[in-house]
């Protein structure tokens, strides 16, 4: 068997955690034990999962347990805690797929298993004992394009075209199998995030496919990027044709059926191939039915399996050929133009929301001083 700490990409891991027990206190000279260790995670940016599992194959995070209260030492010495560094973008999930919290930065730290209280008069001196169970670390890509697509749209080729790194292409359906991130860079060193993500599949919401394994990670990526084949899609002789409009439409329900929320981000939508004849038309006839689309044409035009019940509001349509660079300069362009609108767009809300709170404190202090003189 294949050892797990070889593959390429691991994006969950099974763990099994275990706080310290709280040491044990003496009723008699009223001494209290000492807490047990905790299990505590701790975002660190130069950690993978795959790096996670090379350094502990066990999969086992274990805390010290509390010192026991004395005579001598009337509040026992704590135990050691245990601090297990984790990938930023992680998501810590109990078997019963209870969140437990997430670790959205660098040195972000999160209990997730405390240790045991010390014996004392609340527990009759015993010490509490530690929490023992496995949680899943799932890690969700951190970026600020996330690639959304069927298979063989051309996302593999689009990512070659938009930064150095070299996926593998070829003309059969899967050819990404587990995410990756590469870099568009720009002149002045400016760095865009961009995942390339495993093709999605109609029934991709009820994971079929490699459903859920894709779209766990579109939900922290800054802005969608829908990657179409401008003249649609078969996936193969026993499903039906999709135009490239019926594709755009299929993926916008694939993301709806997940997670109705997934619909509000921020997107472009890319329309690939238009090297081969025609597809500088089809491309503008997609774009134009596209910005026409109303919910009663939504209805009336197209089969209730590919209907959105929400249409996801795209910045722009872009038509482009990843396989021969064509407009793939303008796009890497307005990839940046359009995640620094959001950002100011973001941080103008953050002063306005500032300044009413400013406001509201102004006032409040202004009528307390009006009162004090009543």
């Amino acid at each position: 068997m294949r050892d797990p700490s070889k593959r390429k990409f691991i994006d969950s891991l099974r763990v099994f955690i275990k706080s310290g027990n709280g040491g044990p206190g003496n009723p008699g000279t009223r001494s209290i034990g000492g807490s047990g260790g905790s299990v505590i995670f701790e975002g660190c940016s130069k950690v993978n999962l795959r790096h996670l599992l090379s350094q502990h194959p066990d999969k086992r995070f274990i805390a010290g347990h509390g010192y026991s209260g004395s005579r001598r030492r009337l509040i026992g010495e704590s135990g050691a805690d245990r601090l297990v560094r984790v990938p930023v973008g992680v998501d810590i999930v109990t078997d019963d797929r209870r969140l437990v919290g997430r670790i959205d930065s660098p040195g972000q730290r999160l209990v997730v298993a405390p240790g045991g209280e010390g014996g004392r008069p609340s527990n009759r001196y015993l010490g509490a004992v530690g929490t023992a169970m496995s949680v899943r670390v799932d890690l969700r890509l951190l970026a600020d394009y996330g690639f959304v697509g069927f298979p063989n749209a051309g996302k593999s080729s689009l990512m070659c075209a938009l930064s150095k790194l070299k996926p593998k292409v070829a003309n059969y359906p899967f050819t990404t199998l587990s995410p990756s991130i590469g870099r568009a860079v720009f002149e002045d060193k400016r760095a865009i995030a961009l995942a390339d993500l495993p093709g999605l599949i109609e029934g991709a919401h009820v994971n079929v496919g490699l459903g859920h394994h894709f779209l766990k990670h579109v939900e922290r990526t800054t802005y969608l990027l829908f990657v179409v084949d401008v003249f649609g899609f078969k996936f193969n002789q026993n499903c039906p044709y999709r135009s490239g409009l019926e594709t755009i439409l299929l993926l916008n329900r694939e993301l709806e059926l997940y997670d109705p929320d997934l619909v509000r981000k921020p997107a472009l939508a890319i329309l690939n191939k238009i090297d081969k004849p025609g597809g500088r038309d089809c491309a503008d006839e997609v774009t134009a039915r596209l910005n026409d689309l109303t919910p009663d044409s939504l209805a009336t035009e197209f089969p209730a399996e590919i209907r959105p019940n929400e249409l996801v509001k795209f910045d722009e349509v872009i038509a482009v050929s990843a396989k021969e660079r064509i407009n793939t300069d303008y796009l890497k362009q307005r990839l940046r133009y359009w995640l620094d609108k959001r950002a100011e767009e973001q941080q103008r809300e953050r002063m306005r929301l500032a300044a009413a709170r400013l406001d509201t404190k102004i006032a409040r202090a202004n009528q307390e001083a009006v009162d004090s003189f009543v």
